[in-house]
C-alpha cells in the first residue's frame, strides 16, 4: 500500500508567519522618544488609501506532500495541537498535495498528518511550532490591518489570551469581506460578536449587519478617538464599552470602525494598558497600523500625542500608561469591579 510522504514543513522546526515587511517594521522601532510630537494630523474620517500596497497579511503556512498515484483521490490534512489528534483545529479536504494554511495562533506546538480519505493510505506525523510572534496578523479576505489583541507580555510576565477579541477594518462599505473571509470569521475566528463602534452617519437605517447570516451578533457602540475620549459624551460611551467587554458570553469578538486604525487603535490601547502591557508595546500596537492601506500611524503624530497628553491627567507623568488608563475609565464610571472581569477573561 503506498504511503504518503511528508514533503514540508520539516519536523520540528519553528515557523514566523510574519511577512517581510512586518518583520522589518518590528525590528526598526526606535524608542528612544516615546513621547516625540509634531504637528503632522491623521483625518480618521476621511481615510485615504496609500500607494504601498496592503502590509498587513501575515504569510501563510504551506504544506506539501507527495502525491499517490490514484484516480479521484481526496486528501486530509489534519492539524492538532496534541500528537494523539483529540485537539484538531483544521481539517482540510482537498485534492491538491500544496496546502495553504492561515491564522494559526502564534507561540503554540502543532502535529500534522495527511491521509487519504477512507484512511486507505496515512502519513507519519510531524511536529511544527509558530513564532510567539506579537502582533498575531490574520488574513481575512476582504479585509485589512486584522489582528489578535491578544499575544502580548505585561509587564509583570503575563501573557494575554489570544483567540478572544480580533481587531480590523469595516466588512462593509469601503471594506466588503469575500467567501474566502466568511469562511475564516467562521473556521478560524470562531466569532460570535461584531462590535462595530463606528458613528451613526456611517450606518445606514436599514443597516443590515455583513455577519447577520454567518450567526455572528451585532452591536454598535459609535465612540470617538484620541484626546475626545475625555469628553463627557465619549466617557458615557467608553464606559458603555468597556462593561460590554467585560461579558464573557461575547467572545470571539471583532471590534472595528473604518479602518481598524484611529478610534479602534483607541480602544485596544486603553484595554491593554489595563492589563498592564508595558507603554512601548501599546504605542508600538498603535504604529502597526501603518502595515494597512490606510498610511501611516505615528507616535508623533498630533492626535496621539494629544491622546497621552490627556492621560497624563490621570497620574503623574512617569506613571505607566496602565495606571493613567485604569484612573481614566474608573472616572468615566467604570466601576473597578468591571475592570477585574476584563482583566480574568484576557490574562492567562
Amino acid at each position: 500500500m503506498p504511503i504518503i510522504e511528508l514533503i514540508q514543513p520539516q519536523n520540528d522546526i519553528t515557523i514566523s508567519v510574519l511577512a517581510p515587511k512586518q518583520r522589518d517594521f518590528l525590528d526598526n522601532r526606535d524608542f528612544s522618544n516615546l513621547r516625540a510630537s509634531d504637528d503632522e494630523l491623521v483625518d480618521w474620517l476621511g481615510l485615504k488609501q496609500d500607494d504601498t500596497g496592503d502590509n498587513s497579511i501575515p504569510r501563510p503556512i504551506i504544506f506539501t506532500w507527495n502525491k499517490i498515484p490514484a484516480t479521484s483521490l481526496n486528501y486530509v490534512l489534519e492539524i492538532a495541537t496534541d500528537p494523539d489528534f483529540q485537539d484538531v483545529v483544521r481539517q482540510i479536504k482537498t485534492r491538491n498535495t500544496r496546502q495553504a494554511v492561515w491564522n494559526l495562533p502564534q507561540g503554540q506546538a502543532y502535529y500534522w498528518k495527511v491521509y487519504s480519505e477512507g484512511l486507505m493510505n496515512v502519513s507519519e506525523t510531524r511536529m511544527f511550532s509558530t513564532e510567539p510572534d506579537v502582533p498575531r496578523w490574520l488574513f481575512v479576505g476582504g479585509l485589512t490591518n486584522v489582528r489578535d489583541c491578544g499575544g502580548w507580555m505585561t509587564s509583570s510576565g503575563v501573557r494575554i489570551k489570544q483567540g478572544l477579541l480580533y481587531r480590523g477594518s469595516e466588512m462593509d462599505r469601503h471594506h466588503a469581506i469575500t467567501p474566502l473571509g466568511r469562511i475564516a470569521i467562521k473556521d478560524d475566528l470562531k466569532l460570535k460578536t461584531d462590535l462595530d463602534i463606528r458613528g451613526d452617519t456611517e450606518i445606514p437605517i436599514d443597516y443590515v449587519p455583513p455577519l447577520e447570516n454567518d450567526g455572528v451578533g451585532w452591536i454598535n457602540i459609535p465612540i470617538a478617538p484620541y484626546a475626545d475620549i475625555g469628553q463627557p459624551k465619549e466617557k458615557l460611551q467608553y464606559k458603555k464599552l468597556f462593561e460590554f467587554l467585560s461579558t464573557p458570553e461575547i467572545y470571539p469578538a471583532y471590534c472595528h470602525c473604518w479602518g481598524g486604525a484611529d478610534r479602534t487603535g483607541t480602544v485596544c490601547l486603553l484595554l491593554n494598558a489595563i492589563l498592564g502591557v508595558k507603554d512601548q508595546d501599546l504605542i508600538l500596537d498603535y504604529e502597526l497600523t501603518s502595515c494597512a492601506i490606510y498610511g501611516a500611524r505615528k507616535r508623533n503624530f498630533k492626535l496621539f500625542a494629544e491622546l497621552l497628553d490627556l492621560l497624563d491627567q490621570y497620574a503623574s507623568k512617569d506613571e505607566p500608561l496602565e495606571t493613567k488608563a485604569t484612573n481614566f475609565l474608573l472616572d468615566a464610571g467604570i466601576s473597578d469591579e468591571t475592570i477585574q472581569n476584563i482583566k480574568s477573561i484576557f490574562l492567562e
